[in-house]
């Protein structure tokens, strides 16, 4: 990648005339004569948090302060910027001192597999549990995911007497590595509350949401949030992060709580189960919600 970056991408420019470059990750070449323009879609680059940071390897935390390193070089260049919200924008603005000219919110259309006119097929799994809480933990469980609270969570639920009411279910593929792993056999103890049901295809992605209760998400960090999109185009409830990134996407249609407190977010997860805390009117807010988003990418196109 290095090589790439440093020296054979800037061959390929000289050889092949090009007019201008377009970095379809968060890091290209800092030293291409020509115009270059970078999508930038990791949210670490932007938001520095020591509480989050401790809790990575040696080797993440060099990997990443290189990508900072690199990322503020390439923006003393001059390139343009590409983010998917104004949350991004202004992390990115703060962080890295990137004049507003040079920052460009572009934001992701709703995938054909949500829009509200296909047919969905509910999970079978999800709609044969009996519990009447289900939530779809719908994200691979990366760091920045904060699936590792969940066996917090679990238990305060079962200190409550929830654990007739609540069932976790997620998505996660067990050929990610031994992190993953590690983490399902951490929440062995709760099998009764939890499943995984495996990594999701996108056209199983609707149905899953549908048969749910409701969207759980503990996330972090998100540059977009396009989960969030899906859940409100099948009229499913959503529970997540108290933090910008979600209130710009979700508005009035989640219940919110701090994802680094389980206390917080038991508290929610039982005002929802027990019906204490809803949303009013949701489907008429998630409508104007979804509104506010192109709705393909012809849209996207023509906007931009």
């Amino acid at each position: 990648r290095l090589c790439d970056v440093q020296w054979r991408v800037r061959r390929l420019c000289k050889s092949y005339r090009a007019d201008a470059c377009l970095s379809l990750g968060d890091v290209g070449p800092n030293n291409l004569p020509i115009p270059h323009v970078v999508l930038v879609q990791q949210y670490h680059l932007a938001n520095i948090s020591a509480a989050v940071e401790r809790s990575w390897s040696w080797l993440n935390r060099i990997r990443f302060a290189y990508l900072r390193h690199h990322f503020r070089r390439m923006c003393r260049r001059g390139v343009e910027v590409i983010v998917q919200t104004p949350v991004m924008a202004n992390a990115l603005k703060e962080a890295f001192q990137i004049s507003p000219q040079r920052l460009h919110v572009v934001p992701m259309a709703l995938p054909e597999h949500a829009r509200p006119n296909t047919e969905i097929v509910h999970n079978p799994v999800i709609a044969e549990s009996l519990k009447p809480c289900k939530l779809l933990f719908l994200a691979n469980l990366g760091p920045h995911k904060n699936a590792g609270i969940l066996a917090l969570v679990l238990e305060r639920l079962t200190r409550r007497g929830l654990d007739s009411y609540v069932h976790v279910f997620l998505t996660a593929d067990e050929r990610a590595g031994a992190g993953v792993s590690e983490l399902l056999e951490h929440l062995r103890p709760w099998q009764g509350m939890v499943t995984n049901l495996g990594l999701l295809p996108p056209p199983a992605v609707p149905g899953s949401l549908a048969a749910s209760s409701a969207l759980f998400l503990p996330t972090l960090f998100e540059s977009f949030g396009l989960v969030y999109l899906e859940a409100l185009a099948t009229g499913t409830r959503i529970l997540t992060s108290d933090r910008p990134f979600a209130r710009w996407v979700c508005g009035e249609t989640a219940l919110y709580f701090d994802p680094l407190d389980p206390d917080a977010i038991c508290d929610v997860i039982e005002g929802f189960a027990k019906g204490a805390a809803t949303i009013s009117d949701f489907n008429a807010k998630a409508a104007k919600q979804l509104g506010k988003f192109p709705g393909s990418w012809t849209e996207v196109a023509e906007r931009y």
